[in-house]
């Protein structure tokens, strides 16, 4: 008994339910066939009642055939029972026991029900349709689903309890609703409608008075069409005989066998990226011309129909529309609602978007959409390979940090930290082939010495100019005077190396991996996906990775952590094992940025100073800038705003006390007069912040005079310090030498300039290191000048610098950092993973962020067949003009910038006019010498 019970296990596990064979090929009986459950198909063909099993193709393919001879033959009786005026027998009793119950055919004409009447509220429901099994797919037969396979639309009531949705998976872009819903008393209403203007042809023969009226018309009626359309079996014979050449046409077009392949049935990740609306529309009008002629009549008067502009404005309209029909009739045609999903992807959409949107035609649903999802990012290597077309490109990447929460939480189950790793091509536009490249260290350290490392008088002279146009741009903003000057300042600052510094940067997002940058077995698993990455394109493209080195980077701490991972790899023979091809590695100008304003803040900004007139502090409680704090890490844009105000008052102040003029040619009175201004108050000597007083020599107690050749007589005087200084104007002095250093970065940030960038980078790494000697930005600053000016050719150099930028905007001065891009792509990454809930294994992680870049392009290509207005994401930015008014005047009322013996802020007692009086010149040169050769040397570069 037990081992009947073990092979009865077997057959219905292992063996075809049909034929109790082992299949080679099989099926799982809860899977489709023909738009049914198998399952159901064996119940009502074969008798067999099993939930789970399979069956062999050999069966499958007998079952098919049986349920189409009998859908076929069951059209047949029906077509014969119309032609000779016979009522289709639909609403019999004995029906559901027929193989029939349920199955209409997927193009069965809509004429089946024509007699139906609308049933009393008493019906039995025995004279109703009935399901296949209580488990079974919805019977089509009812409230019509969405039309999309166009099955049969027939009206029934059905009982109250049995009103609840089910979703069922399918293999394209749908979901079956089960539709135990109340009578919809319009159903007769268009299935009469459909009677009467779709009819067969044998139904539309002309009467005797037709026909003389026809022949009448034909004869003497000018309006001859006009007129017959008057007749009404005329007219319905002719829409009859147009829905035929419209059914005969969209049923070729499923049929893969024709050879013609529809632009809708293209659902691959180049289709979607790819898609053109003009090109839908022209298979309309070759396909189904009389459709097309229909849908643009009915959205265009006559008169518009042979304008250019108007047409084109509805073509994606129309494209749309016919997608939506052409899925009705066939659910493989389906790329327009693919499209439109992966949009609603790339806005993250609530998943309700998609369910609410997908009964429309309008998209797929939610758990198509995912698998949708799956195939692009599975499709990852084409998109990337394809993006990159043997350009130049680099890689960089950032922490993804997010607190997973918990409902209940126990001892065994508390909140915690999910750490995680994205990444990024980017992808190069500028090409410096022509520069020379001789072989690495090419230079010996006697010719780079640590002079080399600082500012030279030629890099002050350039810096002096730099902060000339900066301070004219604040002055032609706050004084009208300055106005006239426009015409001599230029626009830009840094001059583009190339026409396509211009080009927007193409950024990839790569798959986001479950590796944590602060433990270093994760880091070395991220070097070997980068290297896995540059093997599978170098190996698509057919270029030798010997020659391949490829720039990588991020943060501070991801260059700390990807420098120390190739160390530990360095023993390794292998170029891929020890990351040969993965060089060089660099920090990023962001946070660089964020660690100078924090420096700033450190030195000038306290929170007990709001009583000091002059002060940080004391201009935000004045204008009330609650977001501004010494926690810049996470308040930088506010502080970043705040900062620029109150330097740019300081311009203005400085202004307003030095300003004098002349009558000199206007070019040559401006950078003069400005560049004295920057003299005098930033680049000033310490000398000019102390109080002198002049005491007589005396000998013996009598002052010495002397007289000279022209008989006149002087007394000898000597000059001796004074022990009091104007801390006031030192603290003013300091805020306007670290603000226009800030502003030159951003400036040059803004439009990338190699040499102009590496003299700012001596300046600001002589900054770091003058408030703290043990700064870390200073000593990576100092590597990557090492980079710039020895161990990297000229072309290496230009690679590496232009490498840390990315174009956003197309165009010159339109450059942020490139982790400030990454910093943006982390922000995506995480609003995906919130709006994956509780599904973030790391197999969906991946997949999901894989497909970003792609899905970016889906929706990018959108917007531009449809010419989609580009809205800002967020409003502009509010003037700040009231705000530096206020600072402005409690300025004029400080007069900072007019020296005042003894004057000091109480938390700013002691500080200096320049930030270099802080450093010690003879260790600062000490310390550089030494490590120019530790990192030309350095493995982990």
């Amino acid at each position: 008994m037990s081992e009947s019970g073990q092979n009865v296990k077997k057959k219905n596990i292992d063996v075809c339910l049909v034929c109790s064979k082992p299949p080679y090929q099989s099926k799982k009986i809860s899977s489709k066939l023909l738009d049914f459950s198998i399952k159901d198909l064996l119940l009502k063909y074969g008798g067999i009642s099993k939930d789970k099993g399979v069956i062999c193709r050999n069966c499958e393919r007998r079952l098919e055939t049986l349920h189409k001879k009998t859908v076929e033959f069951y059209g047949e009786c029906q077509s014969a029972a119309r032609k000779h005026d016979l009522t289709p027998v639909v609403c019999n009793k004995r029906l559901p026991t027929s193989p029939l119950v349920g199955f209409n055919p997927k193009r069965a004409s809509l004429e089946i029900n024509e007699d139906y009447q609308q049933p009393s509220q008493h019906a039995s429901s025995e004279n109703m349709f009935e399901d296949l099994s209580s488990n079974a797919e919805p019977s089509n037969i009812g409230i019509p689903d969405h039309s999309y396979a166009g099955e049969t639309i027939t009206p029934i009531l059905t009982q109250p309890e049995n009103n609840v949705g089910t979703c069922i998976s399918s293999d394209h872009d749908y979901v079956y609703m089960n539709r135990n819903t109340l009578y919809n008393p319009v159903l007769p209403d268009i299935t009469t409608f459909l009677k009467n203007t779709t009819s067969s042809r044998s139904n539309n023969h002309l009467n005797q008075e037709e026909k003389s009226i026809l022949i009448n018309v034909i004869q003497n009626d000018k309006n001859i069409y006009g007129a017959l359309m008057k007749i009404d079996n005329f007219r319905n014979g002719v829409i009859s005989e147009l829905c035929l050449e419209i059914d005969s046409s969209i049923s070729s077009m499923g049929n893969r066998k024709l050879l013609f392949v529809s632009e809708l049935m293209k659902k691959d990740v180049n289709s979607l990226k790819s898609l053109e609306w003009s090109r839908i529309i022209r298979e309309m009008m070759e396909k189904l011309p009389v459709l097309c002629t229909l849908l643009f009549s009915t959205m265009l008067p006559p008169q518009q129909r042979s304008c250019y502009t108007k047409i084109e404005r509805v073509i994606p309209k129309a494209a749309f529309v016919y997608a939506i029909l052409m899925q009705s009739r066939n659910i493989e045609l389906s790329l327009v609602q693919r499209m439109v999903s992966m949009l609603l992807m790339d806005n993250i959409c609530d998943q309700k978007v998609y369910d609410r949107l997908q009964p429309l035609g309008a998209c797929l649903w939610y758990g198509r959409t995912l698998t949708v999802v799956d195939l692009i990012g599975g499709s990852f290597n084409h998109h990337l390979i394809d993006n990159l077309q043997l350009k130049r490109f680099r890689i960089i990447g950032d922490n993804v940090n997010w607190k997973t929460a918990v409902h209940d939480e126990r001892i065994d189950n508390k909140s915690h930290m999910e750490h995680a790793f994205a990444s990024a091509v980017i992808v190069q536009n500028t090409d410096f082939s022509y520069l020379h490249m001789p072989s690495p260290f090419h230079c010996t350290m006697q010719v780079n010495e640590f002079r080399d490392y600082i500012p030279n008088p030629n890099d002050i002279q350039n810096i002096k100019y730099d902060y000339t146009i900066l301070i004219a741009r604040v002055l032609q903003n706050h004084i009208p005077f300055f106005r006239q000057f426009k015409d001599v300042i230029p626009n830009e600052i840094s001059s583009p190396i190339s026409d396509k510094l211009k080009q927007k940067s193409r950024v990839i997002p790569l798959a986001v991996l479950h590796k944590n940058e602060q433990r270093y077995q994760d880091v070395v698993c991220i070097l070997d996906y980068y290297e896995k990455v540059v093997e599978d394109v170098c190996s698509s493209v057919g270029k030798n990775m010997d020659d391949v080195k490829i720039h990588i980077g991020g943060d501070l701490l991801t260059r700390e952590r990807f420098s120390g991972a190739k160390n530990l790899r360095a023993h390794h023979v292998d170029p891929k094992d020890k990351f040969s091809h993965l060089s060089p590695i660099t920090f990023e100008l962001f946070h660089l940025l964020m660690n100078f304003l924090t420096m700033t803040f450190k030195m000038l900004y306290s929170k007990e100073s709001g009583a000091e007139l002059g002060t940080l502090k004391s201009f935000q409680d004045r204008i009330s800038r609650s977001n501004v704090g010494e926690d810049v890490k996470n308040k930088y844009d506010a502080d970043k705003d705040f900062f620029i105000s109150v330097v740019d008052m300081h311009i203005v102040e400085c202004t307003l006390h030095y300003f004098g003029m002349e009558s000199k040619k206007k070019r040559q009175w401006f950078f003069e007069t400005i560049g004295d201004v920057v003299s005098q108050y930033v680049l000033s000597d310490s000398s000019t912040n102390e109080c002198w007083t002049e005491e007589a020599i005396k000998v013996n107690g009598q002052p010495v005079v002397v007289q000279l050749t022209d008989g006149r007589k002087v007394t000898l005087m000597k000059k001796s310090k004074a022990p009091k200084y104007d801390y006031v104007k030192n603290y003013a002095q300091m805020m306007l030498e670290l603000g226009l250093l800030f502003k030159d970065l951003m400036d040059m940030i803004k439009l990338p300039e190699r040499t102009r960038g590496i003299r700012l980078l001596k300046v600001a790494m002589l900054y770091f290191k003058s408030h703290k000697n043990l700064s870390k930005y200073a000593l990576d600053i100092l590597r990557f000048l090492v980079h710039q000016l020895v161990l990297l050719s000229e072309k290496e150099a230009n690679e590496e610098f232009y490498g840390v930028f990315v174009n956003t905007n197309g165009h010159f001065n339109g450059h942020i950092p490139a982790d400030l891009a990454m910093e943006h792509l982390v922000k995506k990454v995480k609003d995906h993973l919130k709006h994956m809930f509780s599904n973030k294994t790391e197999s969906n992680i991946m997949n999901r962020t894989k497909a970003l870049g792609a899905i970016r392009d889906i929706a990018e290509n959108f917007e531009k067949q449809s010419k989609v207005i580009v809205r800002a994401k967020k409003h502009s930015d509010k003037s700040a003009a009231d705000d530096e008014k206020i600072i402005l005047k409690d300025l004029r009322k400080l007069k900072p910038f007019i020296f005042e013996a003894g004057r000091a802020h109480e938390h700013f007692s002691k500080i200096p006019s320049t930030i270099v009086n802080q450093l010690n010149t003879s260790h600062y040169f000490e310390w550089i010498e030494p490590r120019i050769q530790m990192f030309a040397t350095e493995i982990g570069n």
